[in-house]
């Protein structure tokens, strides 16, 4: 049965919220953790992935083929991105809809790139909170000041993150319009940190009502 939704998640923090809000059940017997639910008329699908591009890939493949999605979300953390106030428009708490991700990672002289779905951004960028951007995806933490910098001045990125460039990538490939929207959790001290431990699950409850407003948006 084709879901309308399928939304992606590296843990299980980033989807309790959600999950809880739409009283989303688990489905026995599948590879990955999947639950399954309505919200205001909308089917919809949530997946646990783990961390890392790898199983973001997977777990996104997976949903695409088990549950057909008409579209896919890549919803979680993210690193702030704002190394020395450079990029004072980045803040902890704020949402990211990403314009495209990029692979900073990848070992090429120039790091892979991939768009999101451009009517899903213009949605995204309506709603109070959401700020278009690009993300910066990488098996690996961006912990220092001199690599925010960097990225920062490569990319222009306003986060980093461990999956959104692979869900979108994979998604693109299916052919199944796609966008990440991360909730920044803490401003790059995350290995796991201070900052990631004690903020991140308060910060994805209080954006979960800015993803259900987003989620009406596009029936």
């Amino acid at each position: 049965m084709q879901i309308n939704i399928g939304i992606i998640c590296a843990l299980k923090l980033e989807m309790q919220g959600l999950q809880a809000a739409c009283n989303l059940k688990r489905e026995s017997a599948t590879p990955w953790p999947f639950y399954r639910g309505n919200y205001k008329g909308m089917t919809i699908g949530l997946l646990t992935s783990g961390i890392g591009k790898v199983l973001a890939s997977a777990a996104t493949q997976w949903l695409i083929d088990y549950a057909k999605p008409k579209i896919v979300i890549n919803w979680g953390c993210a690193g702030g991105i704002n190394p020395q106030g450079i990029n004072p428009h980045i803040q902890l708490g704020d949402i990211v809809a990403s314009q495209g991700a990029v692979e900073y990672d990848y070992g090429s002289r120039s790091p892979r790139r991939i768009s999101a779905d451009k009517k899903l951004l213009e949605l995204a960028r309506a709603i109070s909170g959401v700020k278009p951007g690009i993300l910066a995806t990488a098996d690996q933490n961006c912990d220092s000041v001199g690599e925010r910098k960097l990225i920062w001045q490569k990319h222009q990125a306003l986060a980093c993150d461990w999956e959104s460039a692979a869900v979108l990538r994979v998604a693109a490939v299916n052919q199944v319009p796609a966008l990440a929207l991360r909730v920044v959790s803490d401003m790059g001290d995350c290995h796991p940190g201070p900052e990631f431990s004690t903020q991140a699950n308060a910060v994805m409850l209080k954006a979960v009502p800015v993803l259900l407003e987003y989620i009406t948006t596009v029936r």
